[in-house]
């Protein structure tokens, strides 16, 4: 322990942990229900009836696949404006949720942190740094 070394260490190790935490924030369903909507027009049109055409028993195996893509579309086709828009609210939560973490982090780093190294004593941050470590142990 020494002069303030620990807390900027504790401090890092937990800016780490909540970029990583705010990368892996619920990502944009909106574009995955488009990517399997064409993913599902491409079936339909292109592979199905190649298989249906040109692979013994695969008009059985085309209607097996089609029940699945059925199901899809039931889930993102008919909702497709509803599924986007709530795609696009939950790609917006979290994109400012990662610019609030990057300012708030940004912030410490510049301001806080040199503050308290500059006008703090060594047992201050030392203090800081084991109330750091405890709160990423809880």
């Amino acid at each position: 322990m020494g002069h303030g070394v620990d807390f900027g260490e504790e401090l890092a190790v937990n800016h780490r942990q909540l970029r990583e935490a705010a990368a892996t924030a619920p990502p944009d369903t909106a574009g995955l229900g488009h990517a399997l909507r064409r993913h599902v027009q491409l079936l339909r049109r292109h592979v199905l009836p190649a298989v249906a055409d040109g692979v013994p028993g695969g008009a059985r195996v085309a209607a097996s696949d089609e029940v699945v893509l059925s199901r899809i579309e039931e889930e993102f086709g008919d909702s497709a404006a509803a599924e986007r828009e709530r795609g696009r609210a939950q790609a917006r939560r979290a994109a400012v949720l990662r610019d609030l973490v990057e300012v708030q982090l940004d912030w410490e780093d510049r301001v806080l942190l040199p503050l308290l190294e500059s006008e703090t004593t060594w047992t201050v941050l030392e203090d800081l740094a084991d109330h750091v470590r405890l709160a990423r142990q809880r």
